[in-house]
């Protein structure tokens, strides 16, 4: 069974590469530990930097 994880950043502003590394590694260890991660609440900036730059899925 995948367990659904949702991580909101509903009171967040993502401001450059390192924070999607940051993003990025918390999204990469849950997906290898089984979960299905869920990012919601990104502005449209930090959404368009994050889908740019992020390794993730």
């Amino acid at each position: 069974m995948v367990e659904y994880k949702v991580i909101d950043f509903g009171q967040a502003h993502v401001w450059d590469d390192s924070g999607v590394a940051a993003i990025d590694k918390i999204v990469l260890k849950l997906e290898e530990s089984g979960k299905n991660i869920q990012l919601t609440g990104l502005n449209k900036p930090s959404s368009n930097l994050v889908n740019r730059l992020a390794i993730h899925s």
